[in-house]
């Protein structure tokens, strides 16, 4: 029996793996957001169809700068905790009671992250902020179509998961192209990258915590670091404490 999880995600920190990071051009902009597809906004209908919303959670209104926050020790850059943190309740998605009846329970929900990173060429063409709206419509629509086929093969959900990455990445330059020069156009086909990480609640049920990670740079090394965390519901962790296996008692020798 699947029960609701709260999980949280905290994208924490840039750390660049050089000397000193005054010296790269490719301090890079970033972007989050936070995604959910659960039993809140999504159900399986009396057609056994599987329709709803994605829930998309981002508190950014532009393409946030790394190159204005202040590094701390050790060439640390603390991402700010309002960009960074999202906590979520996931709830199973609900089936309908005649379905219950057939010994089926309700359906695995799903979250996740997306970190897109871009350099300045790109990010400077911006000028009206319009990448961070692109970026959430895209998200949006995409995870929507994605619900009707959550409970398929998860091969088939991960290629379509590269889909949304490199739409993500594809709108943005078709956007960055716009104001851009004939020759220009051609330096700019790799400055933007997206990232991707979705899990399933029978997943995330199986797991404490978990890091995350992404890299960016061809000068020096940008890593952003992270995590994502698991709380089970008290009614989750009575069930484990009954399936696990006493401990056999050790017989005493005199």
């Amino acid at each position: 029996m699947r029960t609701d999880l709260k999980i949280s995600f905290h994208l924490d920190h840039f750390y660049y793996h050089n000397e000193n990071y005054d010296w790269t051009s490719e301090m890079p902009y970033f972007w989050f957001s936070f995604f959910k597809s659960d039993g809140t906004t999504c159900r399986l209908n009396d057609s056994l169809q599987l329709g709803g919303t994605a829930v998309v959670s981002s508190s950014f209104e532009k393409m946030e700068n790394l190159s204005c926050i202040e590094p701390g020790k050790h060439d640390v850059i603390r991402v700010p905790s309002h960009l960074g943190f999202e906590e979520f309740n996931l709830q199973p998605i609900p089936v309908p009671e005649f379905v219950k009846k057939s010994g089926i329970s309700d359906l695995k929900a799903h979250a996740g992250c997306v970190v897109v990173l871009m350099n300045e060429d790109c990010a400077s063409l911006d000028g009206s902020d319009t990448y961070s709206e692109i970026l959430r419509s895209t998200l949006q629509n995409s995870l929507n179509e994605l619900i009707p086929f959550l409970n398929y093969e998860e091969k088939n959900i991960s290629k379509y998961l590269e889909g949304i990455r490199n739409d993500l990445e594809s709108n943005i330059l078709c956007e960055s192209k716009k104001n851009q020069s004939f020759w220009k156009r051609w330096t700019t086909e790799k400055i933007v990258n997206a990232t991707l990480w979705k899990f399933s609640s029978d997943e995330l049920n199986r797991m404490h915590s978990m890091s995350l990670a992404q890299y960016w740079g061809t000068e020096g090394l940008w890593e952003l670091s992270g995590e994502l965390k698991v709380k089970k519901t008290q009614s989750e962790k009575t069930a484990e404490i009954k399936t696990k296996s006493p401990r056999k008692r050790m017989k005493q020798t005199h």
